[in-house]
């Protein structure tokens, strides 16, 4: 409770600027313009590019700690290489927002419909996955649901039987194209058992296996950004559709599109993206040496700050080594 003389805080932590202020307090740190004009619309348009090719290199630096994500990756029968991003993706879901049930009666070949244990989560349209009885994994939407009962898209019908206790799978959207996978789990669907990977591997380390395509439980994997599509290989090759591959992944920044955007950055980040496009400005608009210097000075002060603060608190773990072969 406030008392007399008590000065009254707002009670709100929603502070954001959008696309518009970033841009304008650039220009206005940079001397362009000063506090009461407003950028032409040529200044805005050239602004937006300096401010998404800004924030796009950004994402090379390694900045990562609030687009950390977590992934499940539906494995298949026989498939060791996996694509992520585009129309031809595999099926792999945010880790927190997919449903996983299983057959409550037989289902079988030429089926169109399935009756579930629990239609939890699950929506008209979502990506819709069936374990066949011979191991592999069976792929269509769901067109209805009706009480426990899914129907398939049109023209979708179970290639072979599955039977009674086998696992569906049901999520709305593909995760985009990771920028990072650095770590991984192998999630098995009964009791939802994680058993993490061997670290990530290298492509050297991947490329020099002798037997790529060995069958088995995934223990390994590599991942590859590539330009426009992911890639990750598993090995071993999954035997079957009875575990997947829970993933953390770095996410890439989204873009600036309009004006009215907000940054898809924390608000710890605001008065660094104002800086810092200021700096990214300077050079375009022939800002004079001495304040451009007073800019860089500090854009760097403030990119430091950030960096400092994105960073995960962990454990670090230090021991002696022992040369076993010393003579003393």
């Amino acid at each position: 409770m406030s008392g007399p003389g008590t000065p009254q805080t707002s009670g709100t932590y929603v502070y954001n600027q959008v696309a518009t202020e970033i841009i304008t307090d650039a220009y206005r740190i940079c001397g362009i313009i000063n506090e009461e004009e407003d950028p032409t619309p040529g200044m805005f348009r050239t602004g937006m590019t300096a401010l998404n090719s800004m924030v796009k290199e950004w994402e090379a630096t390694g900045i990562h700690v609030w687009t950390e994500e977590e992934a499940i990756l539906f494995l298949q029968q026989g498939q060791s290489k996996y694509l992520f991003g585009g129309d031809d993706a595999d099926h792999c879901a945010d880790a927190f927002d997919y449903s996983l049930a299983q057959l409550s009666a037989n289902a079988p070949a030429a089926s169109t419909s399935v009756t579930l244990t629990n239609v939890i989560g699950m929506e008209v349209g979502d990506y819709f996955g069936v374990v066949l009885d011979e191991g592999a994994a069976y792929w269509t939407t769901i067109k209805s649901i009706v009480g426990l009962v899914v129907t398939f898209a049109t023209g979708a019908a179970l290639p072979s039987s599955a039977s009674q206790q086998n696992f569906v799978f049901a999520y709305t959207t593909n995760i985009v194209r990771p920028l990072r996978v650095p770590a991984g789990r192998r999630i098995l669907y009964q009791g939802l058992i994680e058993t993490p990977l061997t670290k990530m591997m290298s492509r050297q380390e991947y490329m020099d296996l002798p037997n790529k395509y060995n069958p088995g439980l995934v223990t390994q994997a590599f991942y590859n950004p590539g330009r426009d599509q992911g890639q990750m290989f598993v090995w071993n090759t999954p035997v079957d559709a009875t575990n997947g591959v829970r993933f953390t992944w770095y996410r890439p920044i989204q873009d600036f599109l309009t004006t009215d955007d907000a940054p898809d950055l924390p608000q710890e980040w605001v008065n660094c993206l104002d800086w810092n496009l200021a700096l990214e400005l300077c050079p375009r608009y022939s800002v004079p040496p001495e304040r451009f210097d007073r800019i860089s000075a500090m854009a760097q002060q403030k990119m430091t700050l950030m960096e400092g603060w994105d960073r995960e608190f962990q454990s670090v773990y230090f021991g002696l080594s022992y040369d076993t072969t010393a003579r003393y």
